[in-house]
């Protein structure tokens, strides 16, 4: 009788080790399939915003010379080209638009904003939908943020207050380590901002 419990146990143990195994390896290929998807989407933002650009370009209502040209064209067209470092693209790009917020910038880019047309706001709204794609969804930070108020929105009646605290916490955490996320929805609301002057 103790040989059959021995023998059941190992069998157990074995099959247990098996599904951990199979569980893991099949976890690994979900976080694989859905990095690819989120840089498909993100290229898919910045591929939007370069295509209606280029048709306004051959229609003549942007000048290929002009300052919003080059600006939109060298944005979209250098994160679309690396899907490798979108987490660093990210990263830099929440820290630029941070840190130009407290000073006067005087450009030629700036200066054409002026008089852009509503095609060329759109242009500049989609560049901006890819900009915040790319910071938010390329941190697991936000990305595990956004995730978790998803999966508990069936539950969202009873679980608010306490989630409001909890993201509340989690903020301010993040704020004390990295003193730039405080700035990042002022960053959001500048760039729509821009795209809608």
């Amino acid at each position: 009788m103790i040989t059959f419990l021995t023998f059941l146990f190992i069998v157990v143990v074995l099959w247990a080790l098996r599904n951990l195994v199979l569980g893991t390896l099949s976890w690994l290929d979900r976080r694989k399939v859905e990095k690819q998807i989120r840089d498909e989407r993100t290229q898919a933002y910045f591929a939007e915003a370069r295509i209606k650009l280029m048709g306004l370009a051959l229609h003549d209502k942007v000048s290929v010379d002009s300052a919003t040209f080059k600006v939109f064209y060298g944005l979209n067209t250098a994160i679309m080209r690396r899907p490798d470092a979108y987490a660093e693209i990210g990263n830099l790009l929440a820290r630029c638009i941070v840190e130009s917020m407290d000073q006067e910038v005087s450009s030629p880019f700036i200066e054409e904003s002026k008089a852009w047309s509503v095609e060329v706001k759109e242009v500049a709204a989609k560049t901006a939908e890819g900009v915040h794609f790319l910071i938010i969804q390329h941190s697991p930070f936000t990305r595990s943020l956004y995730r978790t108020r998803w999966l508990l929105a069936p539950l969202g009646w009873a679980l608010e207050p306490l989630l409001k605290r909890l993201l509340k916490k989690l903020d301010a955490v993040q704020r004390r380590r990295n003193p730039t996320i405080s700035q990042l929805r002022q960053s959001e609301r500048v760039l729509y901002r821009l795209a809608a002057a």
